[in-house]
């Protein structure tokens, strides 16, 4: 097997550790004395085993991966009061492929590979008990520290996915009119992705009840049937009254009363900011009573053919085609997605020919392969309670002073304090909705069952353009100059037709909002455009009032803003006709186009009516100038130093919105409402500097390697990396949804940007023969040697929720996880120790 068998082995483990700071107002911060310690373990591998059965065929597999761990502690929040935040996560992936590489002749190439990764991440929390976020002190006011997790760790979402490929290329080369390489090639992959979300706590049956014996608002529900059903939960804390607000009810004393509410039986609790006590209640935001387990599959089909013509020493153009196709696969539905073909030509220029010197272009498109989170959100079914509201556990002796004559109060423990702990009880007795003197909706039981597509929709897809020179000058020296300019052309988003007022309309009805899958730009047609009123008041115009003198049933009354300004009421009449109820005073049926006749449409219904749908273009551009200084290891030094003067402007992120941290490609929020009559969306679609643009990025990396002195063969490098800030922008909530981070309140980038960084890097390395195949390689790196601590981000949310205030507006900001801190990481050093054989 001499000279036939070649093999390659390698094992890095490391340790990486961060040492972080609860928050100060938390009792974590107590509980591990100020300091805490962030650990991942990760045991890197990899090998590779080549086969040469001749010099013109060989085989090679290859296999690498990382499985990690972590220790217990806070990864979610640093600001709680337990330690029932805590976790540990397993996660890492693993790649084995397996490739031919051969030569039929001596102008035909051909190769084949088979790859097959795997990925998985499970977290685990330190204690398995029901999440509580105590919100009811963000008015900020005096003693209230803000939003905090009160216990629990919440929200688990490990998953387990594969992918497996084959691909097959070949290439021709022959003379006609010069030298022309003809390549075709194909790609088969086959991805699994299961995705399993739960929360801490337990499950618990849904009771058929609630506090006063009634319907809860879910037992008309039946597919699945709710009732007993057993789910999970996620909860918040909240004053009672910023869910069901008395007449006077405001969160500032100043300006009304806190304790305003109409809910009974919400029991009062001592809250920091308050004279007195205030009814509270536990609003279950989520919880989920399937199985958990959402399974999602595709199939993505690409092929290409290519030919490369030399003409000559001095020109070669370059032409191809590429085909692609991809079907997503959820539990429920399925969807194709063919006939993407993406033309892609350039052209070399050697103006001398002897290699030193090129000026090329180039413009290729790019067809955006969807992950499957499009599956598991779009075409699978998940069931879920949305909005169910309890009633903490209380007692009615031993109440704190100001609790009204007979109300109760929330228990406490044996220092007086709010028992979190025994707050949720998840029974018919303290459910509220519907029941008399509690909250007066239903529980919002979400049965989604996958989203429509639009007819004809096509893959995401982007255009590039790139000319560029490069020159080599003595000693490998390599000058280079480029211009990139990429463009987002056509988007694939979910789409409402409705606009925020309009969301809230359809809610105050029963009704809800319908998601479909398409292509939206400026020019689809694909709903139904409202007529929205505008009025003050409590009268309906005589627009909303059809010629049977019935309104029409879809208004929405006190449209506010996030701030609390109400900006008035709109009704929505019938587009169609000024009929919309039989004599009875039914409503009619809903058309199937808008040329049916005895029947009604009021807007957002999946059928074109012959006008635009409002949205905008969708817009993503980037432009950048890219200048390189670049020479290969020769003379004992080598040489890496990039300049980049860009910028990236639009509406339009992409896959991931970094500014909200969304991730869910395809069906992020950004097209799922239109603006309408109040402008709710402040400048979603406008266009402005998107988050992510950098004007400048400067790279110097330089290495040394000794040879003359008696530590020959040091190797001694270095780096310094320069960026400029991102752009920052007000974002803000809005009355749908009610997240924050939605809106782009003021245009992007109306609070400047970030602060320029710098870091300066080092690096040793010291070579220690063992023998003749074995060598010991001791290293050291330093990153940021000056230790600068650059704010790099400040707090963009302008609340922590529809109507929440966030005393945090514009200060500095931490995001959870390793390595995602919003200021410049501070110095830290690295010693390896590689065995070389």
């Amino acid at each position: 097997m001499k000279n036939h068998l070649f093999y390659f082995g390698n094992f890095n483990p490391s340790v990486n550790n961060q040492y972080v700071a609860p928050a100060i107002t938390s009792n974590l911060f107590s509980l591990y004395n100020g300091q805490l310690q962030r650990s991942k373990t990760s045991y890197d591998y990899a090998a590779k085993l080549t086969f040469k059965i001749n010099d013109r065929h060989t085989v090679e597999s290859s296999v690498f991966g990382d499985p990690s761990h972590t220790n217990n502690v806070p990864w979610s929040t640093l600001n709680a009061e337990d330690k029932t935040v805590n976790s540990k996560w397993d996660y890492g992936t693993r790649n084995w492929a397996v490739r031919y590489d051969g030569a039929l002749t001596n102008t035909w190439l051909i190769d084949g590979a088979f790859t097959w990764s795997w990925n998985h991440f499970t977290e685990t929390p330190l204690a398995d008990v029901t999440q509580i976020v105590d919100n009811t002190q963000t008015a900020a006011l005096a003693n209230q520290r803000g939003a905090f997790n009160a216990q629990g760790f919440g929200f688990l979402e490990p998953y387990d996915g594969n992918t497996r490929s084959l691909s097959f290329d070949t290439s021709k080369t022959l003379r006609f009119l010069g030298s022309h390489t003809f390549s075709m090639g194909y790609t088969w992959q086959y991805p699994i992705y299961n995705d399993i979300t739960s929360f801490s706590g337990g499950k618990f049956a849904l009771p058929n009840a609630n506090a006063t014996g009634g319907d809860p608002g879910y037992l008309n529900a039946t597919n699945p049937t709710v009732a007993g059903a057993m789910s999970n939960a996620a909860l918040s804390l909240q004053l009672a009254g910023t869910v069901d607000p008395g007449p006077n009810f405001n969160v500032d004393p100043a300006l009304g009363d806190p304790a305003s509410t109409t809910c009974t039986l919400c029991p009062y609790m001592v809250v920091p900011g308050y004279t007195t006590p205030v009814p509270v209640l536990l609003l279950q935001s989520r919880g989920r009573f399937d199985s958990g387990i959402t399974r999602s599959t595709g199939k993505y089909h690409a092929a290409y053919i290519n030919d490369s013509w030399a003409i000559g020493k001095y020109i070669t153009a370059n032409v191809g085609l590429r085909w692609e196709q991809q079907r997503l696969v959820g539990n429920q539905a399925s969807k194709l997605f063919n006939d993407m073909w993406s033309p892609r030509f350039g052209f070399i220029v050697d103006p001398k020919g002897d290699r030193k010197t090129k000026i090329y272009a180039n413009f290729g498109r790019y067809a955006f392969i969807l992950p499957l989170d499009a599956a598991v959100r779009a075409l699978s079914s998940e069931d879920d309670v949305l909005g169910a509201h309890w009633a903490p556990d209380s007692k009615t002796t031993g109440c704190p002073a100001g609790t009204p004559s007979g109300a109760s109060c929330v228990v406490t423990d044996s220092s007086g304090n709010p028992d979190y702990g025994n707050f949720f009880k998840p029974d018919a007795g303290h459910l509220l909705n519907n029941a008399v003197g509690g909250i007066g909706t239903g529980v919002n039981v979400g049965l989604s069952g996958g989203e429509p597509f639009q007819p004809g929709i096509k893959m995401e897809y982007t255009d590039e353009f790139v000319v560029g020179a490069q020159h080599e000058f003595r000693d490998g020296i390599v000058l280079s100059a480029r211009y990139i300019d990429r463009r987002l052309k056509r988007v694939i988003e979910d789409e409402g037709g409705i606009s925020v007022e309009q969301f809230n309309a359809l809610a105050a009805n029963g009704g809800g909002l319908n998601y479909f899958i398409g292509n939206p730009n400026s020019k689809s047609d694909i709903f139904v455009n409202p007529n929205e009123v505008v009025f003050q008041g409590t009268t309906l115009p005589a627009a909303c009032i059809d010629a049977n003198g019935n309104p029409t049933p879809y208004v929405a009354m006190d449209v506010s803003d996030t701030f609390g300004n109400n900006l008035g009421n709109a009704c929505f009449p019938a587009v169609n006709t000024n009929t919309w109820t039989d004599s009875s005073g039914n409503l009619l049926p809903t058309c199937a186009t808008v040329k049916d006749t005895g029947c009604a449409l009021f807007g957002g219904e999946f059928t074109p009516d012959g006008k635009p749908d409002t949205y905008k273009d969708p817009k993503r551009v980037y432009q950048a100038v890219e200048i390189e200084v670049n020479k290969g290891f020769g003379h004992n030094w080598a040489l890496v130093a990039n300049w980049r003067i860009a910028r990236l402007n639009g509406n339009y992120e992409g896959a991931f919105r970094n500014d909200n941290n969304q991730a869910d490609p395809g069906i992020s929020a950004l097209f799922d409402l239109t603006e309408g009559a109040f402008g709710l969306l402040g400048h979603q679609q406008g266009i402005g500097p998107l988050n992510t643009d950098r004007r400048h990025v400067v790279n110097i990396y330089t290495t040394f390697v000794l040879d003359k002195t008696r530590l020959k063969n040091l190797v001694l490098g270095g780096g310094l990396r320069i960026q400029s800030g991102v752009p920052l922008t007000t974002l803000v909530a809005q009355q749908a949804y009610q997240n924050a981070g939605e809106v782009p309140l003021n245009g992007r980038g109306d609070l400047g940007r970030a602060a320029t960084t710098a870091g300066l890097d080092a690096h040793l390395e010291y070579p220690w023969k063992l023998g003749e195949r074995f060598s010991l390689r001791f290293g050291f790196d330093a990153f940021n040697i000056a230790n600068r601590k650059t704010q790099t981000l400040l707090n963009q949310n302008d609340d922590q929720g529809f109507a929440i205030p966030n005393p945090d507006f514009k200060l500095p900001y931490a995001t959870t996880g390793m390595n995602n801190y919003f200021f410049q990481a501070p110095f830290s050093s690295r010693l390896s120790l590689r065995l070389v054989f």
